[in-house]
């Protein structure tokens, strides 16, 4: 289904300079019909676009909190029906969908694990990205879903639960639980894990290295709160949201405030009133922009997103009939809110297990790397299972169904699963028929081959995952 536009001018595609995207699924109660529609919000331009996933007016058109791969551009969004729909999110394009659990409302790309994770009332499921098979499947529910840096760790929480799972990943089993009630939404920061309770406006503070708990008591309480009327209450957490240096965490309330906690101290620091106009202000979605200066946060009731500073909450700018529950940034991971199409520089250095492009920490003694940080549609995990282009064993342009033109036989079996040279004839003649060729930014995603560096300094731990080595990136052109 093609994007609608929103705003009065149609918004651009993403592009380097642009600003984060800020994609999130049309609000809807949490049962029954729903609109059928993911937002794509550019706060830099001022613009917005709602793209359909389902038939509005119909149970298959609900979603609650969608997933997003910064790799591919995709964004998974979960429906009750047992459906993920896959859209462009630079286009707003539906790109194909697959069978998923009953209920399904939430739905995590883990992107180092290459796992989408989908969450429903009493089931937790994870797929492959790749293929999309089932990898896991028990018997968990809930509404809120985060998972640690390393991504080892999944925490499952919900408004009606007694505790918080934690499951293993890729395992699948359940390794312990937290005592933590009504999970409203899960985030972790600076290593601790956070659950807001909407009833009692208690933020719980979990340290997993240590197993304790910190209860944080705030102002954000409604007496009279119920499950069963929400949207008359006058205050209760919402979205929970961390800020890029992972020190604040940040939390939207009912009652027409965002909620600062410190995630080093565990300490409550205050409140930022946000007053788009006089009344009632229900914050819901809320996501952190620009460094930590800005949010973008959905005033329910008055059916609204708004742009504001986190300095005094003043409104920079109004979105008219744009609300969500969950708001996602859909920037490239580990940088500071680009989304680009491109490669990476030819002598920047990559972390082969969580795809971290820039300078590693240097070792001891070392100089480290010097490469320029860029986010790209490249998959720069390798696996040992061949892919669909002949020749080619690593994550490859057949992950991103934009482009299946430079699919190829696909082989049963590959008895070469070390094979390093990608077939770039037929990725070239694939590229050409989606015209794609000419330009770096118009380039398809390409298998990116590792080869050592003699003469340089290995770098030392990556910064994103602590692990190491770091291998060095050579991108032959395919244009």
């Amino acid at each position: 289904m093609l994007a609608a536009t929103i705003a009065c001018v149609a918004a651009p595609v993403a592009h380097a300079g642009a600003g984060p995207l800020v994609l999130g699924t049309a609000a809807n109660p949490p049962k029954g019909p729903g609109p059928g529609k993911v937002f794509m919000v550019n706060p830099a331009s001022r613009t917005a676009r709602a793209a359909g996933f389902a038939k509005a007016g119909i149970p298959a058109g609900n979603s609650f909190y969608a997933g997003y791969d910064a790799t591919t551009r995709t964004v998974f969004v979960p429906s009750p029906v047992g459906r993920i729909t896959m859209l462009n999110a630079e286009t707003g394009r539906r790109m194909g969908a697959f069978p998923t659990i009953r209920g399904a409302r939430v739905a995590r790309v883990l992107p180092r694990e290459r796992l989408l994770v989908v969450l429903s009332a009493k089931t937790l499921a994870a797929y492959s990205l790749a293929g999309h098979q089932p990898v896991f499947t028990l018997a968990i529910g809930g509404n809120a879903l985060a998972t640690n840096q390393a991504e080892t760790e999944l925490y499952v929480g919900g408004n009606m639960d007694r505790q918080i799972s934690v499951v293993a990943v890729p395992s699948g089993r359940v390794i312990r639980s937290y005592p933590v009630a009504r999970s409203g939404d899960l985030v972790t920061a600076d290593g601790k894990l956070f659950s807001a309770d909407m009833m009692s406006g208690v933020m719980s503070v979990v340290d997993p290295a240590t197993g304790t708990i910190t209860q944080i008591r705030t102002t954000e309480i409604d007496p009279h709160f119920s499950y069963a009327a929400i949207p008359h209450a006058t205050a209760g957490f919402m979205q929970l949201a961390t800020s890029p240096d992972g020190h604040t965490v940040y939390a939207a309330g009912f009652s027409g405030h965002i909620l600062k906690f410190s995630a080093q101290t565990a300490k409550y620091l205050g409140e930022i009133p946000v007053r788009p106009t006089k009344g009632m202000n229900q914050l819901s979605g809320l996501a952190v922009l620009d460094q930590g200066k800005e949010a973008l946060v959905t005033v329910e009731n008055r059916h609204e997103a708004a742009l504001v500073s986190l300095r005094d909450g003043k409104v920079i700018h109004l979105f008219k009939g744009i609300t969500s529950n969950r708001w996602i940034v859909a920037a490239g991971r580990r940088l500071a809110g680009q989304l680009a199409v491109g490669v990476p520089d030819p002598g920047s250095w990559s972390c082969p297990r969580c795809a971290f492009y820039g300078d590693p920490a240097p070792a001891a003694g070392s100089a480290g790397g010097r490469g320029r940080t860029q986010v790209t549609q490249l998959q720069p995990r390798r696996r040992k299972a061949c892919s669909a282009l002949r020749g080619t064993h690593g994550e490859t342009a057949h992950d991103a169904p934009r482009y299946r033109g430079v699919r190829a036989r696909s082989p049963a079996r590959c008895r070469k699963a070390q094979t390093d040279q990608p077939d770039w004839g037929r990725l070239r003649k694939g590229a050409e028929s989606y015209g794609l060729s000419g330009g770096t930014e118009r380039r398809p995603p390409v298998t990116i081959i590792r080869l050592p560096t003699p003469g340089r300094p290995k770098p030392g731990r990556c910064r994103a995952c602590g692990r190491s080595p770091w291998v060095r990136d050579q991108i032959p052109s395919v244009a």
